[in-house]
């Protein structure tokens, strides 16, 4: 009974889904209303545009019709045409309003010209059309020259083009761009607050244009923005002073624009050298930077301006209580684009509070310091002009779209000099200083085609330091010193990129470098001849690297970043293998784990000289590594941590620890040491933590960093290890930032712990400093709070004219933190030798105001 019913069941199924006969009737029936019932009672599928049918109605009786009948009675009814593309969809169109004519075509490959095979040519508003032969021809007869076609191709981005343009002309070769298979770059999006992003290959990156403000500071300053990231330090409270997980600050590549650059700042490091107001990017690597990444061993800052032809003409100028400055970008053509910029101190033409408050930061307990302790009397006078200033020009040009070269500039200079007259003892003294980097990077883009992209690049910078200083009596010198620092690098890159496919992307190049590095340091006595000398040295170093990367991203779970690189140093002779990896896996869609493993070899640091420290200002040298004084440093480092984000709420997480060797007493300068020579190495093991909350347009962010940094060296501190001349054991901070319209507020406190000095234990009866252990005491612990406020405006609707002023207050309750000391011998009012403790403070209570204009 049950299989009868069955059989009885699919054959009535069956009968009626092979009718095609209905029996219904429609008297002015809106025709949506009855394509519906068709597509029903069919089981077939209309596609129309709504405003074709709107307001349309029909009024027909079928009667054991076809479904052909139907459609061309309704073709008879509204005169559109019913074309059925497949055995189930029907396409409703209007009638063609064109005549016979007919449109043509070739689809080829954009970069080899080949012809594509079965690409598909739609008709945009009847979504029909017709498919590519083997020779990528296609033809299409009498179509409306009011609609478009759509080219498509799998693995090729999709073109519209209008049929107008192809009417009445020869068949034309439309070119298909190949879809790149883009890897996802962007981790975490406002890591901090807006403009600063973590990225999936481990790095931050801050873009200046975009960065919201922050605490205590009135303008994006490019190397001070950095320090609020875990794990970033500047002990000494400078902009170039950044000492990343125990490494310094001459261990760090600094490139901007592709030039490796030897001086970093103005002020002597009080502020960047680097205008915010061209930087687009500053991308920052703690640990696993990429292979390409050569010739250092702690982090890398790599700053880029802009890469692009600019649409229109845009720029801006301004000034604070500082400096001033102007940038103008303009597009010559729709290929060529100039980038100009300029930056300049007011100081030597206005003496404002705030570089006051920085003067005395920067020359106190210098030469400068204590004549001027003693400058008050009639018959003493000092001067002193000070002014630093940067300049740089960009030129891009896009020949074609797959070329690109692009020309940058350069250059840097800081310069002061001092003059002293005693007119009692008939001695007058001048002191010059003047630092210089400059460089030019060349560079040319390829993009072979969608997949492979060549850049080849070839580089120029050169640093100059020079200091000069004349004591004379009864206008005859009698004491000169003498300082001189050179650099010239010139190098040369190329380096191939091919994406594989949509989870792996292949990095590989070539390096060279010639490296001519020379110091000078002189001083002729007259007087005492035994504090005379000369020491001078000039090596070249050619450096050759060949590298290469490996990238795997399996969407959004695993990224892999596997990199080699092979050095080789000529002036020591020495071959070296870099390999790196760093990796992430996404646990959980709320939490990441990550982990970053490197070796790495730098083959020019910088050394302490004592022989300009009278003058007390920049006393470092530039060396390049000889197997004996300098030698080569080696590191290798080991990170992993975690990401949580959920809510509004991101945490993260990093333990680390590094080793350095190839360290010596001539790198690190301890107080209680000679000029002898020692060599040593040191590690540094870390944990760093940053948790950040966002409610709408207030964020809060709180960084810990706890850090251990251990030397040890031969024949120092009875072998024993001690703690490193910057170690910060503990460092806290607590940021907000809120927008409010056009407003900006942030504000910032910092705590941290004092680093360590060496104490003088006893001063002995031959007038000789007794010192105690290396680094055995700490100096108090280190706390300031910051605000910065900041307010943009139009000038009127009609004009894109745009304005900023804003506000800045560096430790507002005046705390006096001490950041380093040291010990001598003076002489007190009744010429008995005594200890002189020596102490260096921060920057006390300090204001400055910004007024920007951009259009």
């Amino acid at each position: 009974m049950k299989l009868k019913f069955l059989i009885l069941f699919f054959s009535v199924f069956i009968w009626v889904g092979n009718s095609q006969n209905i029996t219904k009737q429609y008297s002015n029936t809106p025709l949506k209303e009855v394509l519906s019932d068709i597509e029903n009672s069919y089981s077939v599928k209309f596609s129309y545009s709504d405003d074709l049918i709107s307001g349309i109605e029909a009024s027909i009786n079928f009667e054991k019709a076809s479904l052909n009948e139907v459609l061309q009675s309704l073709n008879t009814i509204t005169g559109f045409i019913f074309q059925k593309v497949s055995k189930r969809y029907i396409v409703i169109t209007k009638k063609n309003t064109s005549s016979n004519a007919s449109i043509c075509g070739f689809i080829v490959d954009e970069f080899t010209n080949q012809p594509l095979l079965g690409a598909t040519i739609t008709i945009s508003s009847k979504m029909i059309g017709v498919s590519t032969n083997v020779q990528g021809y296609f033809q299409l007869k009498a179509p409306d020259k009011t609609d478009s076609i759509i080219v498509s191709y799998i693995g090729y981005k999709s073109i519209k083009k209008p049929i107008k343009t192809l009417l009445n002309k020869p068949c034309e070769f439309i070119q298909l761009t190949e879809r790149r298979a883009n890897l996802k770059e962007i981790l975490i999006t406002d890591y901090l607050t807006g403009g600063i992003d973590k990225r999936t290959d481990g790095s931050l990156v801050i873009s200046p244009d975009k960065i919201a403000i922050l605490p205590g500071l009135t303008e994006p300053d490019v190397l001070q923005s950095i320090q609020l990231l875990p794990g970033i330090q500047s002990p000494n409270e400078t902009a170039s002073g950044l000492h990343i997980r125990g490494g310094s600050p001459d261990q760090n590549l600094i490139l901007f624009d592709g030039v490796k650059m030897y001086h970093t700042a103005h002020f002597f490091g009080m502020l960047s050298a680097f205008n915010p107001y061209i930087t687009k990017s500053i991308k920052v690597y703690k640990s696993g930077a990429g292979a390409k990444y050569g010739n250092h061993i702690s982090g890398v800052v790599d700053i880029e301006t802009n890469t692009e032809v600019p649409k229109e003409l845009t720029g801006g100028f301004g000034f604070n209580l500082t400096h001033a400055d102007a940038f103008v970008e303009v597009p010559v053509s729709k290929k060529i684009g100039l980038f100009f910029s300029a930056r300049r101190s007011v100081t030597d033409l206005l003496n404002t509070f705030t570089f006051q408050k920085l003067s005395d930061r920067v020359f106190q307990n210098t030469l400068i310091s204590r004549d001027k302790e003693i400058s008050n009397s009639e018959l003493v006078n000092t001067k002193l002009d000070f002014y630093f200033t940067d300049f740089n020009s960009k030129i891009i040009l896009k020949p074609s779209k797959n070329d690109k070269f692009i020309i940058n500039q350069l250059y840097i200079k800081n310069n002061l000099n001092y003059l002293y007259e005693d007119d009692l003892f008939k001695e007058n003294s001048t002191d010059k200083l003047q630092i210089r980097n400059k460089g030019v990077n060349s560079s040319w883009e390829r993009k072979w085609n969608n997949k492979t992209t060549q850049k080849t690049a070839i580089y120029f910078s050169d640093f100059d330091f020079n200091y000069s200083g004349i004591i004379n009596n009864e206008d005859q010198p009698y004491n000169n010193s003498v300082k001189t620092n050179e650099i010239k690098d010139i190098g040369f890159e190329t380096s191939i990129s091919s994406v594989l496919n949509n989870s792996t992307k292949l990095n590989f190049g070539y390096q060279f470098s010639i490296n001519k590095v020379s110091y000078l340091l002189q001083r002729d006595d007259k007087i005492f001849v035994e504090n005379s000398y000369r020491e001078e040295e000039k090596n070249t170093n050619k450096l050759h690297a060949f590298f290469g990367e490996y990238v795997y991203q399996n969407k959004d779970i695993l990224t892999l970043h596997l990199g080699l690189r092979a050095n080789h140093f000529s002036f020591t002779n020495s071959n070296f293998l870099a390999p790196r990896i760093y990796g992430e896996f996404k646990v959980s869609p709320k939490l990441r784990i990550k982990s970053s493993a490197e070796i790495k070899q730098q083959g020019i640091s910088q050394i302490i000289e004592f022989s300009t420290s009278d003058f007390g200002l920049e006393n470092q040298i530039w060396a390049i590594s000889n197997n004996f004084e300098v030698p080569v440093l080696k590191s290798n480092q080991l990170n992993i941590g975690l990401i949580f984000k959920n809510n509004n709420w991101t945490i993260d997480a990093d333990v680390y620890r590094k080793n350095v060797k190839g360290l010596t007493s001539l790198t690190k300068g301890f107080n209680n040491v000679d000029e002898t020579f020692s060599d040593g190495e040191s590690s540094s093991e870390g944990l760093e933590v940053l948790i950040k909350k966002q409610w709408n347009k207030y964020n809060s962010w709180v960084s810990y960093t706890t850090s251990n940094t251990k030397y040890l060296f031969q024949e120092l501190n009875n072998n024993k290890v001690f703690d490193g001349n910057f170690d910060i054991a503990h460092s806290f901070s607590w940021s907000h930032n809120l927008l409010i319209k056009n407003f900006n507020f942030s504000l910032g406190w910092k705590v941290r712990t004092g680093i360590p000095y060496t104490p003088v234990s006893i001063l002995t009866e031959e007038n000789q400093l007794v010192y105690s252990a290396i680094n055995s005491r700490r100096l108090p612990n280190y706390h300031r709070l910051d605000f910065s406020s900041s307010y943009t405006f139009n000038f009127s609707k009609k004009h894109k004219f745009k304005g900023k002023i804003g506000v800045s207050l560096l430790n507002i309750y005046d705390k006096k933190n001490i950041i380093s000391r040291s010990f001598d011998i003076g002489i007190d009012e009744n010429e008995v030798y005594k200890l002189i403790k020596k102490d260096n403070y921060s920057l006390g209570f300090t204001p400055n105001l910004v007024f920007r204009l951009m259009f």
